[in-house]
């Protein structure tokens, strides 16, 4: 399910900006869960870091280490990104941007394109199209690296249709997606019998297509799933509350009934 949660903007400013070295050790950094710094980080370069605030000390059960080794501690210590060190890593406009995002990540219009380039390079900002797929003309979104940096909940990027498929398969039903005039989709078929699943959405261009490998926080909208034997045809459409697990559980067992009812038997 999506979580909104806006960027509250941030009064932390720094004095210079990281060498290339140093950047590249902090953003290491931001990738991990607890911001640690990579043990091997050079003995210069953490001098600078921990000058400027970049860089805190802790200990190995994750205090502060300061007011442990006051008080006796002895163990060892490592070091982790701060907030400070976070924005570092950002110039103004940069920041700006960031700052601008709305409750699904989107950022705001108006970014200079210099600037979203550069978001985009550093892995903080992704452009992706209507159907959640890389396209250097697609919409602008946060990333989980930007997200982190900006002190944001990360979101679930697992295609939908990979979700969708393990829920099918838990019914023995082997699905695989595939791509049509109107997008992609998830198919299964079975002699005589297809059944056809997908996020419908409509596009700048008033034109209705199929999504299914969106990420999982893109799935704005149920499945619709529509299955056909013979003369019959059977259609489903999931809740739009955002959560494609529940969503593609529920799909998965609608389709499992009706293979094994009368109209499908």
């Amino acid at each position: 399910m999506t979580t909104v949660t806006t960027v509250r903007p941030t009064t932390v400013k720094t004095v210079k900006e990281p060498t290339a070295y140093q950047r590249k050790k902090m953003v290491e950094a931001l990738s991990r869960p607890d911001y640690r710094l990579a043990g091997d980080t050079n003995s210069r370069s953490l001098d600078v870091m921990r000058a400027e605030r970049w860089i805190a000390a802790f200990t190995a059960s994750g205090r502060p280490a300061a007011p442990a080794v006051a008080a006796g501690y002895q163990g060892r210590t490592h070091f982790r990104l701060t907030k400070r060190g976070r924005m570092a890593l950002l110039t103004d406009a940069k920041r700006n941007a960031l700052e601008s995002v709305d409750a699904f990540g989107a950022l705001g219009e108006s970014v200079p394109w210099p600037t979203l380039t550069a978001l985009v390079n550093d892995g903080f900002v992704q452009q992706l199209n209507d159907h959640g797929r890389p396209d250097v003309n697609g919409k602008a979104y946060i990333t989980n690296l930007g997200r982190r940096l900006m002190g944001l909940p990360e979101v679930d990027d697992t295609p939908a249709a990979d979700i969708l498929i393990a829920a099918l398969a838990k019914w023995g039903i082997a699905a695989q997606v595939e791509d049509s005039e109107e997008g992609d989709q998830v198919v299964y078929r079975s002699g005589d019998i297809e059944a056809v699943i997908y996020r419908p959405f409509e596009t700048a261009s008033e034109r209705w297509e199929h999504s299914a490998t969106h990420p999982a926080w893109r799935h704005w909208s149920g499945w619709c799933l529509t299955a056909y034997v013979g003369g019959a045809e059977f259609q489903m459409w999931g809740p739009d509350d955002g959560d494609v697990y529940t969503d593609s559980a529920a799909t998965a067992e609608a389709l499992a009934d009706w293979l094994t009812g009368s109209d499908a038997a």
